[in-house]
């Protein structure tokens, strides 16, 4: 099931659509509904809808070339999770302010071997191509933890 929005989450998804309206982006598909769209396109092979959760102004802060390094890295993410974790549930957040995090976690096998990391490789130069940061940790009691970080500069 998705996350229920804060009100403050939809006041900005709101000021958000508003700004991308006054701001000639009246066609464009709003970055938090690009988002839904992934988490939920990832939902058949996970077996199971992700819980998603938006904090901020993610839509009218986040520019469009940061927007597609996040898409591919959620995309990545929750691929990730479905063929190695074997996990029951998932969490994605995406937040934006002075920085734009992402971080996705799982109740899955935790971390466990590496094998091949290209994926994972991936993820860290997108991360290091905008100024930020990849971090991924498993969890004490199993699973992961993946967030990925980027400056937004306004």
């Amino acid at each position: 099931m998705l996350g229920v929005c804060t009100i403050d989450a939809a006041i900005s998804e709101i000021r958000s659509t508003i700004f991308g309206l006054k701001h000639g982006r009246q066609g464009a598909t709003s970055l938090c509904t690009q988002v839904v769209a992934a988490v939920t396109r990832a939902a058949e092979s996970l077996g199971f809808l992700p819980r998603l959760n938006f904090e901020g102004p993610i839509d009218a802060a986040v520019p469009d070339a940061v927007a597609e390094h996040l898409l591919a890295v959620v995309r990545e993410s929750l691929t990730n999770v479905a063929r190695h974790a074997n996990a029951s549930t998932t969490e994605v957040s995406v937040s934006a302010g002075d920085e734009l995090v992402l971080r996705v976690t799982d109740d899955g096998r935790g971390l466990g071997r590496v094998t091949r990391s290209s994926g994972l490789r991936n993820l860290q130069q997108r991360a290091e191509s905008l100024g930020g940061t990849f971090v991924l940790n498993g969890n004490e009691g199993g699973g992961t933890r993946l967030e990925w970080r980027i400056p937004l500069h306004v």
